[in-house]
């Protein structure tokens, strides 16, 4: 405003001047031959010129800029200029001799020289010009060359050129018309220049007057060549104009200098809060706490009214806000979305630059859907600045967005500022989340240790439970062979055998949970193996009002371990239950089957959220869930992953169009020689009796054995010791050893390896019996032994196989598992 009252006051007396100058005789009678005059004017402007090209030349040391050269050079050569006019004047005793048409040259010359500099600066001020100190002071020498040379070649070419001047001091047409349209054409150059400049509302400072002086000296100019009489009035306003002009030059530099540190103390105290706004966000590596400070940081760093950070829906291509601090309702920060492209925030984000509006209601560049406009009109919002959150990555976290309530223009430093607090934001981000991973990183160690101290305790209980499990299953089958059994009791017992059975298939299950192991196979029926499944889950979708829709196609049998696959289905049908729960309570579960003739494939369908696309790369990677704590462990989808792989097959998972999720397992089909029910193979009852010696520490089970042993027409000894075994080895010849692997004094193992070296003979009769299958030292030890073993818990048939196939194996090493 005050800037436009200035230049409308000064070309108001500028075309009053002129007007007076062209349209009346006012000032046309008045001449003042004042003695001195032009050394009068002439020296200020060629001392001041001088002097001021001196500090452009100086500033031009620190900014390396085009607008410091060009006026630095210019107004050198214009004071110069100034000097020879001073000494081509006739009228004071310095110089009698000198013609009056040299002086006019010299006058219009420097005119010339100083609106270019002014033009020049206008028009390329702002690019970079960099020059060495020596550069420098060879422009000085070569400029001041230059001035003698145009001395020279004006002394030279007046005569060759008609006059610029006649009696009595008046310019000639020639003179104006040459000095109007030179002088003109620069002076027009320099205050389009100096408009464009103002039209953009730069930084203040020099723009201003050199806009203003440009101005002056081009009316003190026109003003001499509409009435171009020496002494005249119009003759002195145009002297007069040029040290003022100059003078004006030199406030402007001034005027800029203290603008710029202004703006370093402005800077420097942005530095300052942007360094204590990096130390809040360090203080703290909770991502929800570093989103609320950052918002609250912005506010801070940016003097805004209102923050909004916006968080990322990649799927939904939606910016959320996730935090909000200043003058804005809760209400809006909770309900507030921006479609991705839309508004400040959106643009931000999708092309991952700043974008800023003065007035967000109303900006065709930046268009925001209309209920977005009247929430920021009900909060009083009007301009915004919004940058980008990056992650390190790449990847785009959201945006950060600053409000104000009045209309705002965005200066570079502004746009700066918050952009480097946006990049510390981001950093803050990425190391609350690198934080996260390295907690559930962590949380998966601990997790990955628990599981080994896990399977050490099931190898231990297995040893321990299949112990008695075996003393009650070869007890119950003793009984059993009792002719005189009463109905009821045989039934009893046939209960007791099959809890038994029962017992003994989740030792293998948690074996089998702790250390994935070879799978048990046998021929399959994969729907009988689906609707089992079903039926163990059929309570928890009653519970979940979840409906199950089943479309099974009759398929071949498969070569498989019904238990492990029974656990995969288990599996899925219970991560679809609670993705289709935690979206809205109920669902539909669909479950399809087919083959192919050389697969067979088992889809597992829901109705839920479906994967988040970030998640389908991750989700059978071991400890991943989604999960809240405390609901899963994320090895469910990691054992089944590695069930179905070590069955040969694969597992997938997808979106379904529209919602939902799929999994699907495809697994193999087997010739039919290979799922034919497998006859064992007969082994030949033995024909001898054999002397046979039973090593376990578990008396009751150790009893029963030697009790089935007898039975079978051999002769028994029995000791829980493995010390005593060891001195019962060294004397007796057995034909048959059965060694438990863990003993109390001395092991199975221990006995084995001495035996191989004291008597290796013995050392193949030896069939090893253990619970504990699960152990990787165990299972070593016995796949070196390479000896049959007798897993706990123990059947009769099972031990009279064992003993016939080692008395009729016609080779010592040739050692099968039982």
């Amino acid at each position: 405003m005050e800037r436009s009252i200035l230049l409308l006051a000064t070309a108001l007396v500028a075309i009053l001047y002129e007007a007076i100058l062209l349209f009346t005789p006012l000032l046309a009678p008045y001449r003042f031959p004042i003695p001195y005059a032009v050394p009068i004017f002439d020296s200020p402007f060629a001392l001041m010129a001088i002097g001021v090209a001196y500090l452009c030349l100086e500033r031009h040391r620190l900014r390396q800029d085009a607008q410091s050269a060009v006026l630095g050079m210019t107004l050198w050569v214009a004071g110069l200029l100034a000097l020879a006019h001073i000494f081509a004047q006739p009228d004071y005793p310095g110089v009698p001799g000198v013609n009056a048409g040299v002086a006019p040259y010299f006058f219009f010359l420097s005119y010339f020289f100083a609106l270019t500099g002014l033009a020049l600066a206008a028009h390329y001020g702002d690019h970079q010009l960099p020059l060495s100190d020596g550069a420098r002071f060879k422009i000085v020498i070569g400029l001041l060359v230059l001035s003698v040379v145009i001395v020279i070649a004006v002394l030279q070419v007046r005569p060759i050129l008609p006059s610029l001047v006649m009696l009595p001091g008046r310019m000639t047409p020639f003179a104006i018309w040459v000095a109007g349209i030179a002088n003109g054409l620069v002076g027009i150059w320099a205050l389009w220049g100096g408009r464009r400049k103002l039209a953009r509302h730069e930084a203040p400072g020099s723009q201003l007057l050199l806009f203003f002086t440009a101005f002056i000296w081009l009316i003190g100019l026109i003003g001499f060549l509409l009435h171009p009489y020496r002494y005249a009035i119009s003759w002195y306003v145009a002297g007069v104009v040029r040290p003022i002009g100059v003078g004006l030059i030199f406030v402007g530099l001034l005027r800029e200098q203290v603008w710029l540190y202004r703006e370093a103390r402005a800077r420097l105290g942005d530095l300052e809060g942007l360094h204590r706004a990096g130390q809040a966000l360090v203080r703290s590596l909770d991502p929800a706490r570093i989103v609320s400070t950052i918002a609250a940081k912005a506010l801070e760093v940016s003097r805004a009214d209102a923050a909004i950070l916006f968080r990322l829906d990649a799927d939904a291509g939606i910016l959320r806000a996730a935090a909000g601090a200043g003058q804005v309702s809760p209400d809006l920060v909770v309900r507030l979305e921006v479609a991705l492209g839309q508004g400040a925030s959106g643009l931000a984000a999708a092309e991952g630059r700043a974008v800023w509006s003065s007035n967000l209601h109303d900006d065709p560049r930046v268009p925001v859907p209309d209920d977005v406009k009247q929430r920021m009109r009900r909060e009083g919002l009007r301009s915004v600045l919004a940058v980008p959150l990056l992650i390190q990555s790449g990847e785009v976290f959201g945006a950060l967005a600053v409000f104000y309530r009045s209309e705002r223009t965005f200066a570079h430093a502004d746009v700066e500022l918050l952009s480097a607090f946006g990049t510390q934001a981001s950093v803050a981000i990425e190391n609350a989340r690198s934080f996260a991973e390295l907690q559930e990183t962590q949380a998966q160690l601990i997790q990955a240790d628990k599981l080994t101290a896990l399977g050490t305790l099931l190898s231990g209980m297995a040893h321990e439970l299949n112990n008695p499990l075996s003393t009650i299953e070869v007890s119950i089958e003793l009984m059993k062979r009792q002719a005189s059994l009463p109905g009821p009791v045989r039934a009893r017992l046939d209960v007791v055998e099959k809890e038994c059975e029962r017992a003994s298939q989740i030792i293998r299950s948690l074996l089998v949970f702790a250390r994935r192991t070879p799978p048990e196979r046998r021929p399959v029926d994969v729907t009988d193996v689906i609707r089992a499944a079903l039926a163990l889950q059929a309570p928890e979708f009653d519970l979940n009002h979840i409906r199950v829709v089943t479309a099974l196609d009759p398929m071949p049998r498969i070569w498989a371990d019904p238990h492990q696959l029974q656990q995969v289905l288990l599996n899925l049908f219970s991560n679809a239950v609670h993705a289709m729960k935690s979206a809205h309570g109920r669902g539909v579960l669909t479950v399809r089957s087919s083959d192919d003739g050389a697969t067979v494939s088992v889809a597992v369908e829901d109705d839920g959220p479906g994967i988040p696309a970030a998640h389908l790369g991750r989700i059978f990677d071991p400890f991943f869930t989604t999960k809240a704590a405390g609901e899963g462990t994320g090895l469910g989808l990691s054992l089944s992953f590695g069930i179905v792989e070590s069955h040969g097959g694969r597992i997938s998972a997808e979106n379904i169009a529209g919602a939902g999720a799929r999994f699907t397992v495809t697994l193999p089909v087997a010739e039919r020689s290979e799922v034919a029910e497998a006859a064992p193979s007969s082994v030949a009852p033995a024909t001898r009796c054999a002397r046979v010696l039973v090593v376990d520490d578990e008396d009751q089970l150790r009893k029963l054995v030697t009790e089935v042993v007898i039975g079978l027409g051999h002769q028994v000894e029995e000791t829980p010791s493995g010390l005593d075994a060891i001195a019962r080895l060294a004397s007796h010849d057995y034909d048959v050893v059965l060694l438990d692997v863990r003993l109390p004094d001395l092991d199975g193992k221990a006995i084995w390896r001495r035996l191989l070296v004291d008597r290796p003979t013995l050392a193949a009769r030896i069939v090893f019996m253990t619970g504990d299958t699960m152990s990787a030292e165990t299972q070593a030890f016995l796949m070196e032994a390479g000896r049959p073993v007798l897993t706990k818990p123990l059947t009769i048939e099972r031990i009279q196989r064992a003993v016939n196939e080692a008395l009729t194996a016609p080779s010592v090493h040739e050692g099968a598992k039982t």
